[in-house]
């Protein structure tokens, strides 16, 4: 299993509607993707964090490459910064345990 955490945090609060357009599309494409066993969205810091695991880093990529997820990471860019990190596992970390695991490889605190 493929478990990815995101932080993303906003350039300007301004960006804050652009942000929530892409990402609500791009979180239901997740939850519908092929492989996809788990989906979870969170805010705390002051960024804006996703948690999922997908069965395969075939179907990670398959998701994260089409539809609203690509178009939401060419917006990101331009209105937030932030980290991704990915790691095999065998079972799905509560948000502390994911966010622990950031903080520690992808330095986003």
């Amino acid at each position: 299993m493929i478990i990815t955490v995101t932080g993303l945090k906003l350039k300007s609060p301004l960006h804050w509607l652009a942000f929530w357009r892409h990402a609500v599309p791009a979180a239901t494409q997740c939850r519908q993707a092929e492989g996809c066993l788990h989906v979870e969205t969170f805010g705390r810091g002051g960024f804006q964090h996703t948690l999922t695991a997908f069965d395969s880093r075939d179907n990670l990529r398959r998701f994260a490459m089409t539809g609203a997820h690509r178009k939401a990471a060419k917006a990101f860019r331009r209105i937030a910064t932030g980290k991704i990190l990915s790691w095999d596992s065998g079972d799905i970390p509560s948000r502390d345990e994911a966010l622990a695991i950031g903080e520690a490889k992808a330095e986003w605190s």
